[in-house]
């Protein structure tokens, strides 16, 4: 139960839960291996969070961390399939030892190849498949698209991962029932000459997983761009209100604020798409509900940026007199974007 909750947030880029969760499966089963492998690969870089963003000390730890977790897997290969060893001395290529690395690149191109080898084995494997792709896109994250040109970008593993991806929707249903599979695959087309390929998936992940509202909301990263702004809207509406439950559990002072915060950015972009200004600043007011100044100052150069999205609207519908009665914030260095926007505004 607890191994398959681990997955579960981990599919949902909930990666702090997904930790505890397969911490939480070790007590009691220390021989399950795949628990080890799920605690190093959710402490390491993801889509979101390459590590470029990791503070030293946190790489510090998330290198050590991610190390003693395979080697205690490999303790238990006795105990494990071969499909699990496979996946284990794959991940083992991601993580050096040395934190002060500057370029990982040479790891993250050795780990998908390494899980190239586990997929040729195992290629109806879906967990394989689902992190195989993951591999490959977190190869260029962000980067997987020549915007210009409307063509894969140049040394991106873009239609590689197209491809097996889309293998497996065609082949097996229960892809279509694979958190992990949507949610790559939506990744992958949002930024491509055509994004609609996943409006289905991303109509299959809305309820798949009713807890994650990550998972929730990533549906909207393709209707966004269809123009589907009503989806936009509702979606991250049923986002938001599905992550009050995790914050009521588990506070608001953790990376996974960085989504919650998300799912109110896009409702506050959709609302505005479809001239509604009242949702556009509900959101808006809501965000700095929950960005009180100890969460921002946990990461300023993200969090703080969002303070004054509530400017943006009132430039939207031109309420002049509104933002003439914004006051300036106290700490002006702490939130400087905001002291800007009120200038600039």
């Amino acid at each position: 139960m607890w191994l398959d909750r681990g997955f579960a947030w981990l599919f949902g880029f909930n990666h702090e839960e997904s930790i505890r969760c397969f911490e939480k499966s070790l007590d009691f089963d220390e021989s399950c291996v795949m628990s080890y492998w799920g605690i190093a690969h959710a402490i390491g870089p993801n889509y979101n969070k390459v590590w470029d963003f990791f503070r030293y000390k946190e790489k510090v730890m998330a290198l050590e961390k991610a190390n003693e977790a395979l080697n205690n897997a490999k303790k238990y290969y006795g105990n494990s399939s071969d499909v699990e060893r496979a996946m284990i001395d794959a991940l083992a290529e991601r993580f050096p030892t040395d934190p002060n690395i500057k370029d990982y690149s040479p790891w993250n191109n050795a780990f998908s190849d390494s899980m190239r080898k586990v997929y040729n084995s195992y290629p109806n494997d879906l967990e394989v498949t689902a992190f195989f792709a993951e591999a490959l896109i977190n190869r260029t994250p962000w980067q997987l698209w020549d915007l210009k040109n409307r063509t894969p970008a140049e040394g991106a593993s873009t239609i590689e991962a197209q491809n097996i991806l889309e293998k497996a929707f065609a082949s097996s249903q229960k892809a279509w029932e694979h958190p992990g599979l949507l949610h790559m695959y939506i990744h992958l087309m949002e930024m491509s000459p055509n994004p609609e390929k996943a409006l289905l998936h991303g109509d299959k992940l809305v309820n798949l997983v009713p807890d994650s509202g990550h998972l929730v909301h990533m549906a909207t990263h393709i209707d966004v761009l269809c123009g589907d702004y009503q989806n936009v809207v509702s979606r991250n509406h049923q986002a938001t209100e599905v992550d009050k439950k995790f914050v009521n559990y588990a506070g608001a002072e953790n990376f996974y604020t960085v989504y919650r915060v998300h799912n109110l950015h896009f409702k506050i972009y959709g609302a505005m798409f479809l001239a509604q200004p009242t949702p556009a600043l509900s959101a808006a007011n809501q965000l700095k509900e929950i960005l009180p100044e100890k969460v921002v100052r946990l990461i300023p150069e993200l969090f703080e940026a969002f303070i004054p999205m509530n400017l943006h609207v009132m430039v939207r519908f031109g309420k002049w007199q509104e933002i003439l009665l914004e006051e300036f914030p106290e700490d002006k260095e702490l939130y400087s974007f905001t002291t800007t926007m009120l200038h600039l505004s």
